[in-house]
């Protein structure tokens, strides 16, 4: 997860533009395109389960934003928590980003290429820990909305207070 492929990520670059800063002094191993919207990347290991290629398996958009969403709200934004939800073959995506007006987490099918929000927190929150639980022959998708509307000043304002929420009871199977 890369929550914006940017500075040291780059190749000689800050931000899409020239800049050697974070490369002297090191290999200057990862050398992927600068986007500020963030990417989940594969990687391929050897059997030391050291790293011998990456590629992106999904990226935020950059150029689809608005007035409220610099990223494309279509798209995912600054990753930060993901969850791989195994048998079903689905990656639970938790963003953590000003970047999108409210953060999301998405349900995103790695055999088909596509994502679906599945929850949206309030305003000035992150998505935190998502997991899938089982309880009997049920399953819950759950998450946590963290530090929603800190930086409001509202009524409505929860000020540092966690929320938890859940989607379910789901029959979910494998495919």
């Amino acid at each position: 997860v890369l929550q914006a492929a940017d500075r040291g990520m780059e190749d000689n670059q800050k931000g899409g533009e020239d800049d050697l800063s974070y490369d002297i002094g090191n290999g200057n191993d990862i050398k992927v395109a600068y986007n500020k919207c963030g990417c989940i990347y594969t990687m391929d290991l050897d059997e030391s389960s050291s790293v011998t290629s990456m590629s992106p398996l999904v990226c935020g958009d950059p150029n689809g934003g608005d007035e409220l969403n610099e990223c494309n709200i279509d798209e995912i934004a600054n990753p930060d928590n993901v969850a791989y939800l195994d048998g079903l073959d689905v990656l639970l995506i938790a963003e953590d980003t000003s970047k999108h007006e409210n953060n999301v987490l998405w349900s995103y099918n790695i055999d088909e290429g596509t994502k679906d929000r599945i929850m949206m927190v309030p305003k000035g929150a992150e998505v935190t820990s998502p997991y899938l639980y089982k309880l009997g022959e049920y399953d819950y998708i759950m998450a946590v909305s963290q530090h929603p509307q800190e930086e409001t000043t509202d009524a409505s304002n929860s000020g540092r207070a966690g929320q938890i929420g859940y989607i379910g009871p789901l029959k979910l199977t494998s495919t």
